[in-house]
């Protein structure tokens, strides 16, 4: 019998919960940054103008687009104030 990722995935969670911590943030990044590129696409922003929006280099947004890099909280909060300036993007606690 073939099982579920779902009930595979629960049953590694429950063995570490410390990788169930882990896929919950990467799951949050994600989705930040499918609303991050959402929102470039929407006010029609390259990332170079979004990066020289909020005040950062546009290789770390290309990088953190990428999933290439451990953003700060200070990084990670300047693009989560410029979306929700403009949308319904979640607020930092949301999003941590």
């Amino acid at each position: 019998m073939s099982r579920l990722w779902k009930d595979i995935r629960a049953e590694a969670f429950a063995k570490n919960p410390e990788l169930q911590d882990q896929y919950d943030s990467m799951v949050a990044r994600e989705e930040l940054v499918r609303r991050l590129k959402d929102f470039r696409k929407e006010n029609a922003l390259s990332q170079r103008d979004f990066a020289r929006r909020i005040g950062i280099k546009t290789k770390d947004l290309l990088r953190f687009e990428n999933c290439d890099m451990d953003p700060g909280f200070g990084f990670v909060d300047r693009i989560i104030r410029e979306i929700s300036a403009d949308n319904q993007a979640p607020t930092v606690q949301e999003t941590i």
